[in-house]
């Protein structure tokens, strides 16, 4: 087969760059793809509730190790905002829908366009919104208990209106000294205040023109990592049809400059084909962001916009009877490690991506866990030798690899890491994974023995029954509330574009594999990374692995299951001392 892909060599820093830069790249910003899902992640409805006509605006943080999702709905002739909560992204569905019915205008029950998160100096969590006071008032209430929907206050001025004109979508960014206030003024102008951060939420000073012209709904983030900020901005095209634009600066006073106006729009969506389609248009949206204060910081290259959306046949003139949904958009863009080489290569069924660093002698190939891409590697792979040829998968459906398939096995995602490495003409190889990815390195090893050198497995079962029978069924328990946030972020990537019916298929395939048999008989080098979660080490036994002299298990103390997060830097060590012994015989 012919490879597919530009052969790039990356630098996160210059990512950043390639994909969101407008002068030397202006062209490929006009051109992004974004892959959506097959259905919403938050619906309209049930009838006569105070959600029956639509559910739109959404802002969302990871919280205490759940997704906390505020929304305006219209509902029963009324705007208000409604709350739903789900420990995964794409369970939201299925959660209750809850009207915070204290947060309301003083002249009608109109309450729209909320923005969530937690400012530290005061301890709390800030919902900032607007009511149809006065023409649009920016408004704020607050909560120490972000899952209890009954523990906001109620509204409170944030800036009282001292012009005319309206003001609408309102949103607050930080920085070390200042929070900003951004709103647009009549549908076209962007307008920008400031107040120190012990003032916050009042002393809003004197109003700033940042930026236009624009429709609504401008939101604005600071580029993870860099000296850089974004501003999202929603223009209203012909039909009344939403879409967005881009621009940067350095600061969020600015000047801010415009790298698109067709930064995500319909024609940018890109359908898993043979789904429906929610939506054709890209409304009101709010990128994942990296944490939950108020700095506002995101990845551009992991980009994912949580968006209200509909199908042109359905937008009609009357923008009240909308029927807009939730959903999600994540950006088609496939993030590269330094030294490595994206290599992407057509099969019958679509594509198949992995990361490629060439040296010399046999390549150790990498396969991440369930629900992870390539970029799971990232810390391991700072840490191990720079001269080690590595390879790094995408499997079907993650990453660089698209579409997922309905249905997955262990066995085929196998001979899919082994098909990759004909086309790169690799004939031998170490093979190693995590979770998932330790099973189906074990499968390469049953079926292909002939090319496989030795298995590196981390926290890949042998039988299904070592979760329970070994470890309690306990993957997480050692993990910090920063390594759980970005396990959720992780795996968001996939949630947002696979639906609930090709994700459950897809994790359970671990449950469908046995590879006793294999370990009893196989001569092949082994190693096995576990943690022991802070409790007595299970017996082998109990965890199907033969007392066997070419199967080593290497202890973690303190850790769990993810330890490509918790001790990259250790099991990169592990890993290359086991590589150097097996060389060494």
């Amino acid at each position: 087969m012919k490879s597919i892909s530009s052969i790039l060599t990356i630098t996160i820093g210059v990512l950043v760059l390639v994909v969101f830069s407008q002068d030397a790249h202006s062209q490929s910003l006009e051109s992004l793809k974004w892959k959506v899902g097959p259905t919403p992640l938050l619906e309209y409805g049930p009838s006569r509730s105070f959600a029956e006509t639509a559910v739109k605006d959404p802002s969302v943080v990871y919280a205490d190790n759940a997704w906390h999702l505020f929304f305006t709905a219209r509902g029963m002739g009324n705007y208000s905002i409604g709350y739903a909560s789900a420990e995964s992204i794409s369970l939201l569905k299925a959660s209750q829908k809850r009207k915070l019915s204290q947060i309301r205008g003083i002249s009608d029950s109109y309450a729209a366009a909320p923005q969530v998160f937690y400012f530290t100096p005061r301890d709390k969590w800030y919902l900032i919104y607007q009511t149809r006071d006065s023409n649009y008032q920016p408004c704020y209430s607050t909560t120490r208990e972000i899952s209890n929907p009954d523990s906001w206050t109620g509204p409170q001025t944030l800036l009282k209106k001292d012009e005319s004109e309206k003001w609408i979508d309102f949103w607050v960014i930080c920085d070390n000294e200042h929070a900003y206030l951004f709103y647009t003024r009549d549908h076209h102008e962007v307008v920008c205040r400031s107040t120190s951060l012990e003032s916050f939420p009042s002393g809003w000073g004197e109003p700033k023109t940042v930026f236009g012209p624009v429709h609504e709904a401008v939101h604005v983030y600071k580029v993870r990592g860099f000296e850089e900020y974004h501003l999202l901005y929603e223009l209203r095209g012909e039909g009344g049809t939403r879409g967005f634009g881009l621009a940067k600066a350095e600061t969020p006073l600015g000047p801010w400059k415009k790298a698109s106006d067709r930064f995500a729009t319909g024609e940018s969506l890109k359908y898993w084909d043979g789904h429906p389609r929610w939506t054709e248009e890209v409304s009101h949206g709010e990128f994942i962001r990296s944490g939950s204060d108020p700095m506002m910081e995101y990845d551009p290259a992991r980009a994912c916009l949580l968006i209200q959306g509909i199908n042109r046949k359905d937008h009609h003139d009357k923008y009240s009877d909308l029927e807009w949904n939730v959903g999600a958009i994540t950006l088609d863009h496939h993030q590269g490690l330094p030294g490595f080489e994206r290599r992407t290569f057509a099969d019958d069924y679509g594509t198949l991506s992995c990361l490629y660093r060439a040296g010399v002698g046999a390549p150790l190939v990498l396969t991440p866990g369930t629900f992870s891409d390539a970029t799971q590697w990232n810390e391991v792979v700072r840490a191990l030798p720079s001269d080690l040829p590595t390879i790094l998968i995408d499997m079907r459906g993650h990453g660089g690899s698209w579409p997922p398939k309905p249905k997955n096995s262990i066995e085929e995602l196998a001979q899919n890491v082994l098909w990759l490495l004909t086309q790169l003409g690799i004939d031998k190889a170490y093979f190693g994974g995590h979770s998932l990815g330790g099973m189906i390195s074990k499968e390469i090893g049953q079926v292909s023995p002939e090319r496989t050198l030795g298995i590196l497995s981390v926290e890949g079962w042998t039988y299904y029954k070592t979760a329970t029978e070994a470890f309690q069924a306990d993957m997480k328990s050692t993990q910090s509330p920063q390594q759980l946030r970005e396990r959720a972020e992780r795996r968001l990537r996939v949630e947002t574009v696979w639906g609930k019916e090709a994700m459950n298929q897809f994790g359970t395939i671990w449950r469908k594999w046995n590879g006793l048999d294999f370990m009893k008989t196989t001569d092949i080098p082994i190693i096995e990374f576990y943690g022991d979660r802070n409790r007595p080490k299970p017996t082998r036994e109990e965890m199907y692995i033969p007392e066997r002299p070419n199967i080593e298990i290497q202890w973690f103390s303190g850790a769990s299951h993810s330890l490509t997060v918790e001790r990259p830097k250790e099991l990169a060590e592990g890993m290359a001392a086991f590589l150097e012994r097996i060389r060494k015989k």
